[in-house]
C-alpha cells in the first residue's frame, strides 16, 4: 500500500497525540479524499491498489476498518492525511455496481454516535453518510441519492438495524 506523503505519513503515524476534529472536518475530509481518489481512479499512471490487510492497517494507523458486504468489490486503498490524522480512503464498487468510496479515521469526533444510525447530507451531486461504528470514524461517499446512499451505509453499520437519520 503506498502511503500519500511519506514525511507527513512516518511524522504523524508515529505520535501518540491526539487529533481532534469536528462533525464539518470529517464529511469535508470525506469528500476531499473522495475527489483524490477520483482522479487517480482516472489516471492510467496510477496504479489502483485493490489488496489491503485491515490488521496491518489498524497496527499502522489505529484504525480499525468494517467488515465488507460479500459483493462489494475494493478497487483501490490509499491513506492519505486529514486534519484528525492519517486517514483510510478505499475505493469501493458495490454489486449492483454502485461507485463509492469509505473513509476511514481513527474514532474520536464521532464517538457520541456510537451505535447510532448514518447521519446524511447532500453536498452538490455527493451525498455523505457518516457515522461512528464503535473502532472508527466512519464516512461514505457517493454520486448516489441520499436514499441510496443511506440504503448502503446500514450494510456497514449493521447496528443501525436498517435506519437512517434523515438528510440535513
Amino acid at each position: 500500500m503506498a502511503l500519500a506523503g511519506g514525511g507527513w505519513a512516518a511524522s504523524t503515524l508515529a505520535t501518540d497525540r491526539p487529533m481532534t476534529a469536528d462533525r464539518e472536518t470529517i464529511v469535508d475530509e470525506a469528500l476531499e479524499s473522495n475527489e483524490a481518489t477520483m482522479v487517480r481512479v482516472a489516471m492510467r499512471s496510477q496504479v489502483e491498489t485493490p489488496t489491503f490487510d485491515p490488521a496491518e492497517i489498524a497496527s499502522a494507523t489505529a484504525i480499525h476498518l468494517p467488515r465488507f458486504p460479500a459483493g462489494w468489490r475494493i478497487t483501490d486503498v490509499q491513506i492519505y492525511p486529514s486534519d484528525a490524522g492519517p486517514g483510510v480512503q478505499i475505493a469501493i464498487r458495490t454489486e449492483q455496481g454502485k461507485a463509492l468510496t469509505l473513509l476511514a479515521l481513527r474514532s474520536g469526533v464521532l464517538a457520541g454516535l456510537d451505535g447510532a444510525m448514518p447521519r446524511l447530507e447532500r453536498h452538490g451531486v455527493q451525498s455523505v453518510a457518516y457515522w461512528n461504528d464503535g473502532a472508527a470514524d466512519i464516512a461514505l461517499v457517493s454520486r448516489e441519492s441520499t436514499d441510496v446512499l443511506g440504503r448502503l451505509a446500514t450494510q456497514l453499520a449493521p447496528v443501525t438495524q436498517g435506519r437512517v437519520a434523515e438528510p440535513r
